[in-house]
């Protein structure tokens, strides 16, 4: 799949630069996911609105000198020349430990929940999680919630934070195609839409919904849904609610021209899917919690910051 690489840039900093060009072994063909880039820059742009600590992105541009002086990114990575995207190289990543406990579920080990919840329970920004819950939500990241390595943590002066990673898989996937507008359509009937979405979430956690994967199951010690009054939902919805057809417009600036395959009706697009999936989030949360995705769930319907017209 998708194997970044880290280089340096013209300024002297260190970058993970993604391709989309990508190896996919399960049909052991190179495919271009060509929404990607796009993609990641959104949500991006989305973690920055949600002030969700996420690394820091540019879009990189890849020249033919550095292809020539660099010729494995050619040949055997597969990179061209233009712009891509890039993350900022984070310091101190806990890596060691991370690998560890992902070796002990390839050893399928039955005791590795216990790990995962110590490995996230001393985390500095815990109002994230939330948050990243509600994100993934209105973006149908779903590849998170079974996947280990799309979350990572790194000390920052003495204190360890969660960061987001990886999001161009977001939107049914990194490519434009008919699943994204069937997507749209799908909305349109709200009780059925709802219904999918949980479904998904099942498919993708690979368990049933008593949780959302076995990385929100350590994740979950840091919901509080206790309080159906105050809980720790209530000011990410409020924010996702709030999003409108400006705060669109402006995550879109800056995005080059060549990564779209057809720029006007992709930006509609996200633009459609993220003003009706905003509309869901606070039912989909609730229904997560009346299936017991959050342990600390006591009953009752969960209450909003702001009493809405009309219903899903």
């Amino acid at each position: 799949m998708s194997k970044p690489i880290q280089v340096i840039g013209s300024d002297g900093n260190t970058y993970i630069l993604k391709n989309q060009n990508v190896y996919d072994p399960r049909i052991q063909k190179w495919v271009f996911w060509d929404s990607m880039f796009i993609q990641e820059v959104l949500v991006y742009n989305i973690c920055k609105y949600l002030d969700i600590k996420v690394p820091n992105c540019v879009i990189a541009n890849i020249d033919q000198a550095f292809i020539e002086n660099a010729p494995a990114l050619k040949f055997e990575h597969r990179y061209s020349v233009g712009f891509h995207f890039a993350s900022g190289f984070i310091e101190n990543i806990e890596d060691n430990i991370l690998n560890g406990y992902r070796m002990l579920i390839q050893m399928g080990k039955p005791y590795i929940k216990t790990p995962w919840k110590k490995f996230f329970q001393r985390i500095h920004n815990t109002d994230d999680i939330a948050k990243i819950i509600a994100l993934d939500l209105l973006t149908a990241n779903f590849d998170r919630f079974g996947n280990e390595g799309n979350l990572m943590i790194a000390k920052e002066n003495g204190k360890r934070y969660v960061y987001a990673i990886d999001h161009g898989h977001c939107f049914n996937g990194p490519s434009w195609d008919i699943n994204k507008r069937q997507e749209l359509l799908n909305m349109a009937n709200p009780k059925s839409y709802v219904q999918k979405v949980l479904s998904d979430l099942h498919t993708y956690s690979g368990a049933p919904l008593s949780g959302l994967g076995v990385m929100f199951k350590a994740l979950d010690q840091h919901i509080d849904v206790s309080n159906p009054s105050d809980h720790s939902f209530m000011d990410v919805v409020k924010k996702i609610e709030n999003i409108n057809t400006s705060i669109i417009d402006g995550w879109f600036n800056n995005i080059p021209g060549e990564w779209y395959v057809d720029k006007i009706n992709q930006i509609s697009f996200y633009k459609q899917y993220i003003l009706k999936k905003k509309e869901f989030i606070r039912v989909l949360i609730n229904q997560l919690a009346m299936n017991r995705a959050f342990e600390s769930y006591t009953g009752g319907e969960l209450e909003w910051r702001e009493s809405r017209t009309g219903t899903l």
